[in-house]
């Protein structure tokens, strides 16, 4: 396996890369998922320089041989910490996280949510969805921003 310069790779060439390595792992599926959605942070080398990794031979939940990235969760949660981004970034970034690998990085919710954009939350509503299986089923949803049912 050779690894690949993170720094050469666009966000575009990382997503299916990053989608290959999170296969099978519904709460990881989903934080990376909602990275490569917002967009913000793949976009940023400093953050691929400290977050992510790539190689040219990874294993495929298939088997075959692809090219892989794999993101170090505890890096994200760091680089979360001490960030000179947007608030409703920095809040998606320790979202994902927490969706990803919440038993380590876990956050107050109702704190992140509240830094969100509007175009921010139905990428979390996605997300969240994701990692409890809900795209494993028929059942359509509407999300109306009441609870009336």
């Amino acid at each position: 396996m050779a690894e690949l310069d993170i720094s050469t790779l666009t966000p575009q060439q990382l997503g299916p890369m990053l989608r290959c390595w999170a296969a099978g792992m519904e709460n990881v599926e989903a934080g990376v998922e909602l990275l490569i959605a917002h967009r913000y942070w793949l976009e940023r080398a400093d953050f691929r320089a400290s977050c992510i990794t790539a190689d040219d031979e990874g294993w495929s939940p298939d088997g075959t041989i692809c090219s892989i990235a794999t993101i170090d969760w505890a890096a994200v949660a760091d680089t979360a910490k001490d960030t000179d981004a947007p608030p409703a970034a920095g809040s998606m970034l320790r979202l994902a996280c927490a969706l990803a690998d919440g038993r380590t990085h876990a956050v107050a919710l109702g704190k992140e949510l509240q830094n969100l954009d509007r175009s921010d939350v139905p990428l979390i509503l996605e997300a969240v969805a994701h990692t409890t299986g809900w795209h494993h089923t028929d059942a359509p949803v509407q999300v109306t921003g009441t609870f009336e049912q």
